[in-house]
């Protein structure tokens, strides 16, 4: 399960990664853009590293809009608390 788990988010993350390059592409050649809700589904589905690395590597796009820069990482956060507790069994004995 946690193979499954890991290839999973690597591949999301690398896909949300690859969309933040686009988007920052088209902002510079001023062409159509990725919407920022878009951007947050992906992270929401398990790409939330790969926007975060999109914003604070050489990238570095979205890091000064507030909306990315508080709610990338506290969903990171949440996720890494669900995926934790899920995978603990202390937790799942207690369902």
């Amino acid at each position: 399960m946690i193979s499954y788990l890991a290839i999973y988010v690597i591949s999301v993350s690398l896909f949300a990664y690859i969309i933040m390059w686009k988007d920052k592409q088209s902002s510079i050649k001023r062409q159509r853009r990725t919407s920022e809700k878009y951007l947050f589904f992906v992270a929401v589905i398990g790409g939330s590293p790969g926007i975060l690395m999109g914003m604070y590597t050489p990238l570095y796009h979205k890091a000064a809009k507030p909306s990315f820069r508080f709610g990338i990482p506290l969903l990171l956060t949440a996720q890494i608390i669900v995926i934790f507790g899920i995978l603990s069994s202390s937790w799942l004995y207690k369902l």
